[in-house]
């Protein structure tokens, strides 16, 4: 299709190419991760005095950053600027963005610094973007002053702002300011929406606030607002990692009562839940009842299950398993092989375990724990 996009260009070339279907086809090359037919397409704009305007270099730094290359995408707006180029807020919040992916949260601050200099205003997407960098780096002082900013000045902060805020707070153990700090947004008038009350939730949970985290589960239940099989997923996971697995296994079984199915993500949780408490039985009827109900489990599934069996040592278990497992064409992850070596050096016979699955793999596709080239080591290690 692109090949064929390409050739209908190159007739319209013939008769003269506007700007916008450059800027099409490079859209469609930056899509598809054609770079190298990128730059000659821009020499050639040049070379017809079709000059690539503000739409042109947006589209080309959105496409470097999302492909990781933001000094690429700086480096393309830097050269446009020098040709009488100015970029809009739009291109500038891209980059800014790409910048904080990585957390490289200086060069974001001073390209955004630098945006301001040039008198073009910053949205509060711009604010937003930078916020969301500081929060993921866990710089909460730096998010906190770039929100007290926005609210004297403006722009003024919306949901994604505060949510965002909420999850760094979070992050860093702020519990005791997160019920204030949404205490406050309630009272701008904002209402929380599904990532906002996922947020919470899932921060309730990893902070051990198991309590409130429910109280908020049965109040969105009673307004039936937002409780969708994801958000029962993490409700379900939540209790399983706080150690609450009976009310998750409620939960779960409450789930077919109200018209939700669980998927193979939801089955992995409480699968995982029981592994954690060392219900290893369990796990497997949940197995099976998983694929009665027309569920197929997935290579996340069978790990799981094979790290309770190797967390409870309950390996002379596990061979019917390991069979099924590499029958699927499933092998170890990478948790599964770290906790296999660690235990291998506990017990060395447990590599008995490991020429069986080879052996079993119908696929000759190296598993993780193969690839991570470590049970030479351990072998050679057992008989010193």
């Amino acid at each position: 299709m692109l090949d064929a996009a390409v050739s209908l260009f190159e007739e319209i070339c013939n008769k003269k190419a506007f700007l916008w279907t450059y800027n099409s086809l490079i859209d469609g090359l930056c899509k598809f991760g054609k770079w190298e037919k990128v730059r000659p397409l821009f020499f050639e704009m040049v070379n017809l005095n079709i000059y690539p305007n503000v739409r042109t270099l947006a589209i080309v730094t959105d496409g470097l950053c999302k492909e990781g290359k933001v000094e690429d995408a700086d480096e393309v707006m830097r050269h446009m600027i020098e040709k009488g180029l100015e970029p809009n807020v739009v291109t500038y919040n891209v980059i800014i963005d790409g910048y904080c992916l990585p957390s490289q949260m200086d060069r974001a601050r001073r390209l955004f610094d630098s945006m301001i200099d040039k008198i073009i205003e910053p949205t509060i997407i711009s604010y937003n973007i930078l916020i969301n960098g500081y929060c993921k780096k866990k710089k909460l002082d730096e998010a906190m002053h770039l929100f007290r900013v926005i609210c004297r000045n403006g722009p003024k902060p919306n949901i994604v702002t505060y949510s965002t805020i909420l999850q760094g707070l979070f992050e860093v153990g702020r519990t005791d300011f997160v019920e204030k700090f949404f205490a406050e947004m309630l009272s701008t008038g904002l209402k929380p929406n599904i990532c906002t009350n996922v947020i919470l939730l899932g921060g309730y949970f990893q902070n051990g606030l198991v309590e409130k985290a429910l109280l908020l589960f049965h109040e969105l239940e009673r307004k039936k607002e937002y409780t969708d099989i994801e958000l029962y997923g993490i409700v379900i996971d939540g209790l399983c990692r706080n150690g609450k697995v009976d009310k998750a296994r409620a939960i779960f079984e409450k789930l077919s009562l109200i018209g939700w199915s669980p998927n193979v993500i939801t089955y992995n949780m409480i699968i995982n839940g029981f592994c954690l408490e060392g219900l290893l039985d369990e796990a497997k009827d949940m197995l099976k009842k998983m694929e009665d109900n027309g569920c197929s489990p997935d290579n996340a599934t069978y790990n799981i299950i094979v790290r309770g069996f190797l967390k409870f040592r309950r390996t002379s278990e596990m061979a019917t398993l390991l069979k099924e497992m590499t029958g699927r064409g499933f092998s170890f992850d990478a948790a599964t092989a770290k906790l296999l070596i660690h235990l291998i050096a506990e017990d060395p016979s447990l590599l008995n375990m490991i020429p069986q699955f080879h052996s079993l793999n119908n696929n000759n596709k190296p598993s993780e724990f193969s690839q991570v080239g470590m049970i030479p080591q351990f072998h050679s290690g057992s008989k010193k």
